[in-house]
């Protein structure tokens, strides 16, 4: 069994958004994989929050993939909280393509 799922944030120039995801399986009979993909584009002087808690079976696999572009003067702050799971990997990070851009990692 899979579950594949694709999350994609827009952030327009000086917006402000706090995305939070909460996410779960429960156990199944045979081994599970969830496979995410999450694209934030943080547009100048805009600021994103994307906070997510995962409490995945202990038969899941849990494959996320995230990535943000931070533009000139851009925010990007990722808040995550993993627990259970087979196995996770977890892949985030920013471009800071912007003077004075910042990200922020708490895992």
């Amino acid at each position: 069994m899979g579950q594949f799922e694709h999350t994609l944030i827009i952030a327009e120039e000086g917006s402000e958004v706090h995305y939070i995801e909460g996410c779960s399986a429960p156990k199944y009979s045979a081994f599970n994989l969830h496979s995410g993909g999450v694209e934030v584009f943080v547009g100048e002087d805009a600021h994103v929050q994307y906070s997510t808690v995962q409490n995945w079976s202990k038969n899941t696999y849990n494959l996320n993939t995230k990535r943000a572009i931070a533009e000139k003067g851009g925010r990007m702050e990722w808040i995550s909280g993993s627990m259970g799971s087979k196995a996770t990997m977890l892949y985030p990070s920013t471009i800071l393509k912007g003077r004075g851009a910042s990200d922020n990692h708490i895992t």
